[in-house]
C-alpha cells in the first residue's frame, strides 16, 4: 500500500545463530512437500522475479534480544 513496490513481501525469521539458520533454510528447500507445492503454484510460470536476503541484527531496545 505504501512505499515504491506494493508487490514486495518480507519475511522476518529469527535463528539462534547462522548455525541453526543453514540448518533449518536447507531442510526447508528440500522438504519434499514444499518442493510439490512450489513446482504445482509455478506451473504458469515464476510467481517471484527477484529474492533479496538480509541478516540483521536487533537493537538493544528489541524484543528480539
Amino acid at each position: 500500500m505504501i512505499g515504491p513496490n506494493s508487490s514486495q513481501l518480507v519475511y522476518l525469521l529469527e535463528w539462534k545463530d547462522l548455525a541453526e539458520r543453514q540448518k533449518l533454510w536447507t531442510a526447508f528447500i528440500t522438504d519434499p512437500d514444499w518442493i510439490k507445492g512450489r513446482d504445482e503454484s509455478e506451473k504458469n510460470g515464476p510467481l517471484i522475479d527477484h529474492v533479496a536476503n538480509s541478516i540483521l541484527t536487533p537493537t538493544a531496545y528489541s524484543r528480539m534480544k
